[in-house]
């Protein structure tokens, strides 16, 4: 069980993944933060700071390699060894429908205390009568110094039929004072 490459995309961008996540914004229309079981995957050596990602769902779909969710990705999440951060990656068949897509393109970066970051999705159920989805997100964390860090975050996608209803489009926005506690040692 194992982040598809277009989950990991994300990066460290969607601030609140374990508290709010972006797909309450997205799964109406079509999921694309996808963790699966039954994956195969490979992960080039990083050359220059890029990754090239390859999985594959065998199980999904009617012939192997069906599904498969690949990614080419620049820097690291934590923005240490990097200035930036940066992907694109594409989902084929991750989703319900065999013939299902979707495209990302993500990056963040820092600027002094302050770290940026924004997502570009769009998706696509293939199923009769569907429209393409596009989502967004917008991310920025502020360190005031210390263990405090402001967060703000604003998720929104468009209205879309998913070939089985019409989905409306969503907004959420986040805002969050997050402060660590002070370890202490014996």
């Amino acid at each position: 069980i194992h982040d598809t490459p277009m989950k990991q995309a994300e990066g460290k961008i969607d601030l609140f993944s374990d508290l709010i996540d972006i797909s309450r914004v997205q799964d109406p229309y079509m999921d694309t933060q996808e963790r699966e079981k039954d994956l195969v995957a490979y992960y080039s050596p990083k050359f220059n700071n890029m990754e090239f990602q390859l999985a594959s769902m065998p199980g999904k779909g009617k012939e192997l390699g069906d599904a498969f969710s690949t990614a080419l990705v620049y820097g690291d999440k934590k923005l240490k060894k990097t200035p930036f951060f940066g992907a694109i990656a594409y989902d084929s068949g991750v989703d319900d429908n065999e013939d299902s897509t979707a495209i990302r393109i993500s990056g963040s970066t820092k600027i002094g205390a302050a770290t940026i970051g924004a997502i570009v999705e769009q998706a696509d159920t293939a199923k009769a009568g569907a429209e393409e989805q596009t989502r967004y997100v917008l991310s920025g964390a502020y360190n005031m110094g210390g263990k405090n860090t402001v967060k703000l975050q604003y998720a929104a996608s468009d209205d879309a039929n998913n070939g089985s209803k019409d989905i409306e489009g969503s907004t959420d926005l986040t805002l969050a004072l997050s402060h660590k506690p002070v370890s202490y040692t014996h």
